[in-house]
């Protein structure tokens, strides 16, 4: 059920500088019997009552914001209800409800195996769930992009999303986008990909998400081509990403002005491999090598010359 706040709607011609304390009759309103709820009243379903309780408190001199959604047992599952509290908790929470255990009609086992059988049940249907939900936001956030593609059993296998806020910080910090398949895949085995950037702050701010199912050059090229459609076709001047070999054959399919460049993070990693760590200089080879490569004010013309120094 809908957790509401009502915010008290107070006359502007009542004073409240002390000299004019106001009363009750500055607040109630007489509202008609119609708008007015009574003990027993029952509604078909959740929707209705919140439609019906809206109207009855704004007839009252009250308005009505919605913070936050919680999905009860009778209705149809869309998010995680109950599933983020332990079944034993849950039935703890529904006695302080019903004023005791006798009242609850259900043993601790029946929420136990009720917690089982959800779980289950979103399992089969969280693709479908993760789709619906992202529906809702392009229906009632504007500026909200979403794509998918599924494969040939029907399995969501690809999807590129982002808000009206991601997008807009593209167009004034996207000159340089990293893009990172290597996140911890999860259950489903699909990978989560995100556009990131930097603002003017030298913060890290997010411009996409994706999730692919393969990291072949053909997903790949999927999401890149949909980052540029939802984006109107502007291009990076820069794209930073790992070696992996499906992104190597995927950029420059869909990137005709962008500079495709290597990750600083996966270069430095395969330092010692290459330098080999068993050399007497190797402490002294790393430190002037970090010295020069993130030295933020360094000139192309002096890398390259201390480049040649240590190399």
């Amino acid at each position: 059920m809908a957790d509401l706040q009502m915010i008290p709607f107070i006359d502007d011609t009542i004073e409240h500088n002390g000299k004019q304390k106001p009363n009750e009759e500055n607040f109630c309103r007489n509202v008609e019997e119609t708008f007015t709820p009574y003990v027993g009243q029952e509604f078909l379903e959740i929707k209705e009552e919140l439609s019906f309780y809206k109207i009855y408190v704004v007839a009252c001199g009250f308005d009505v914001r919605k913070y936050t959604t919680k999905r009860w047992c009778g209705e149809e599952i869309k998010s995680n209800m109950l599933l983020k509290i332990r079944a034993t908790k849950t039935y703890k929470i529904l006695k302080e409800h019903v004023n005791g255990f006798e009242n609850i009609g259900a043993s601790l086992n029946d929420f136990k195996n009720f917690h089982r059988d959800v779980k289950y049940y979103i399992h089969e249907r969280d693709g479908q769930m993760f789709v619906d939900h992202f529906k809702e936001m392009v229906v009632n956030r504007p500026g909200f992009f979403l794509d998918y593609d599924v494969d040939s059993n029907g399995s969501l296998s690809k999807a590129i999303w982002a808000d009206g806020i991601a997008r807009r910080n593209y167009s004034v910090f996207g000159d340089a986008v990293s893009f990172d398949p290597t996140y911890s895949t999860n259950k489903y085995d699909m990978a989560f990909t995100p556009f990131t950037g930097v603002d003017h702050h030298k913060r890290s701010v997010t411009f996409f998400g994706a999730l692919v199912a393969h990291g072949d050059a053909d997903s790949f090229k999927w999401v890149f081509s949909h980052f540029l459609a939802a984006m109107g076709g502007k291009e990076p001047k820069y794209i930073i990403t790992d070696q992996d070999p499906g992104i190597l054959n995927a950029v420059p399919l869909v990137f005709k002005i962008a500079r495709h460049r290597y990750c600083m993070w996966h270069i430095i990693n395969k330092v010692p491999s290459k330098f080999g760590v068993t050399r007497e200089d190797y402490s002294e080879f790393v430190k002037k090598l970090n010295a020069i490569i993130w030295d933020e004010d360094i000139e192309a013309t002096e890398f390259d010359a201390k480049w040649e120094e240590i190399g």
